[in-house]
């Protein structure tokens, strides 16, 4: 897993502070990684830019489902994987 994606990230047990923490699939930031989640990782592979404009408040990166600090094709699979968990 990249750094830059680790350090978005609240450690287990704690809770985030000023920077925003990111869960792996959660598009919509609530909490949960659904069905719900799906149209906006799609519009998340379309770049940071676009994403920023229409989903202000939510980070982009979630949608690194493979931690490598990119949103990409590669994470389409991790992102399917991680369907039905809930943010820690």
């Amino acid at each position: 897993m990249n750094a830059a994606y680790q350090a978005g990230r609240a450690a287990p047990g704690t809770a985030c502070t000023s920077n925003a923490c990111l869960c792996r699939g959660d598009m919509n930031c609530d909490g949960r990684v659904t069905f719900a989640d799906i149209d906006p990782f799609a519009e998340a592979l379309g770049g940071e830019s676009a994403w920023n404009q229409n989903q202000p408040g939510c980070p982009w990166l979630n949608a690194d489902c493979n931690g490598d600090g990119n949103v990409t094709f590669a994470d389409i699979d991790p992102f399917v994987a991680v369907i039905g968990t809930t943010c820690p």
